[in-house]
């Protein structure tokens, strides 16, 4: 490179902005894939917060709950039936009990279409007991809800409690199991996300900046200052995150709007927690500025970088 295209570059903006576009675009394809990969793993990120921020705090659902049914015995008055289910909070690691009452569990059973047609409602009187929800502490362990459902049964004004410990058994491995599992597979995202910030910030200087340090030491020789011989790789920065911005702003938006309402579906079958305010995707457009300003940020350090260890003085 003659001194005379050094003094254009280093003294005249646009001819610095025509040397960034000319190395990012010697290789299109180059350009394409390392914007393709770094918005990809930007856009992975962002999709991992935003399901975190959309279920956070998870909520164990009401199925995952432990349970059981107390049947009060038909003989009970309203007083005697508050005071059973005074009694039965105070039995072992209970978190709610709630009460259903005779007519409320008929309602519900001839609402159901199976037995719409099966006559419950004609009957007089209401054949149903009055009943009880009993919800233990999630934390509990199987035996102490197991002791808490047999103190019950020996209550005054109790007829029977529908418990099944195997079940509360499987239920609490698998809630243990998922809670392990879910802690592993954060971690295993989290390096891998860690993984490809690193392998880009090695990478792009490289691949998309070019920076090559023959090339800085040739425009520090021909007497360029270090703010202008830093200017051209600023603007490819910038134009190359700026880039990858868009592309990870356009992946977001996209898998955002197929994801979420599979997302919440599932959510609403298994009774999960699942917000609808999707407030981080619309700022996803933010990326290609912010994408800018970083790229620019960023090259001005690899500049200097290369040209410390190039043995010059950026």
């Amino acid at each position: 490179m003659s001194a005379a295209a050094a003094q254009r570059i280093g003294s005249s903006r646009g001819a610095a902005l025509r040397f960034a576009l000319r190395g990012l675009f010697r290789k299109p394809l180059t350009l394409a894939v390392s914007a393709l990969c770094t918005a990809m793993v930007v856009a992975a990120a962002i999709l991992i917060a935003t399901a975190a921020w959309r279920a956070w705090p998870p909520d164990r659902p009401a199925w995952a709950v432990p349970s059981a049914l107390v049947f009060a015995a038909r003989s009970e008055r309203l007083a005697d039936l508050d005071t059973l289910r005074g009694a039965l909070r105070q039995a072992g690691p209970v978190m709610t009990v709630e009460f259903v009452g005779r007519d409320a569990a008929r309602a519900a059973l001839v609402a159901r279409k199976s037995l719409a047609d099966s006559g419950l409602n004609d009957l007089q009187p209401n054949p149903l007991p009055n009943a009880f929800i009993v919800r233990f502490d999630p934390a509990a362990t199987p035996a102490a809800i197991e002791e808490a459902v047999a103190a019950m049964r020996t209550q005054k004004g109790v007829a029977a409690v529908a418990y099944e410990p195997g079940t509360a058994r499987k239920l609490d491995a698998l809630t243990h199991f998922a809670t392990r599992a879910g802690m592993l597979l954060g971690l295993v995202l989290l390096a891998a996300l860690v993984a490809g910030f690193s392998l880009i910030a090695d990478l792009w200087p490289r691949v998309a900046l070019r920076l090559d340090p023959d090339e800085l030491r040739v425009f520090q020789i021909l007497g360029m200052e270090p703010a202008a011989l830093r200017r051209p790789y600023v603007y490819a920065g910038a134009i190359s995150m700026a880039l990858a911005g868009a592309l990870a702003a356009a992946i977001v938006l996209w898998a955002g709007a197929r994801l979420a309402p599979v997302v919440a579906e599932l959510a609403t079958e298994y009774s999960l927690r699942w917000t609808d305010a999707p407030a981080p995707l619309a700022f996803a457009w933010l990326l290609c500025p912010a994408g800018g300003l970083l790229g620019a940020a960023l090259a001005s350090l690899a500049t200097r970088s290369t040209l410390r260890r190039a043995g010059g003085a950026g």
